[in-house]
């Protein structure tokens, strides 16, 4: 019965949440600050930057010259009608496709071609939206999860 009370409770305030913040919860958080270290100046140190990276599949050219830039302290997310673009786009920048041009710099290395535990193990995490396998762990588990391969790798 308890779980049931849950539900209902909780799909009011989906219904609440619809309704009168049409934007998300997020409008009442402020946005970051432009430069989270405060230092002024516009200085800020990048995390993350790929410059001109390509992946073809055949004569499929999955990304195409993808430029970007993440400071430190920042998020970076990508959307799109279809994950075509961005789970290619993702797997480079993870260490699961290797880009047959362009380079991926993460703190001033050069990253493209490494294997995946290489990147983890360098501190790139990495998420992914198949969340059947793992049902029986909590939330904060399933986040240990990804955590976990931010230590040592496995056999080392």
């Amino acid at each position: 019965m308890g779980a049931e009370i849950a539900r209902i409770i909780y799909g009011m305030l989906f219904i609440v949440v619809i309704i009168f913040m049409p934007n998300g919860i997020m409008e009442f958080f402020p946005p970051a600050p432009a430069d989270p270290a405060g230092r002024g100046g516009g200085s800020r140190i990048v995390m993350l930057q790929g410059e001109k990276i390509t992946k073809r599949f055949g004569g499929l050219v999955a990304v195409s010259r993808l430029d970007f830039e993440i400071g430190k302290g920042r998020s970076w997310g990508s959307s799109a009608p279809t994950g075509r673009a961005r789970r290619p786009s993702f797997n480079v920048i993870s260490g699961l496709y290797t880009p047959e041009e362009g380079t991926l710099t993460f703190r001033g290395r050069r990253i493209e071609g490494r294997k995946p535990y290489e990147v983890s193990k360098m501190g790139i995490g990495r998420t992914f939206q198949i969340v059947k396998p793992l049902l029986t762990m909590t939330v904060l588990e399933n986040i240990a999860i990804g955590a976990f391969t931010a230590g040592r790798a496995r056999g080392t």
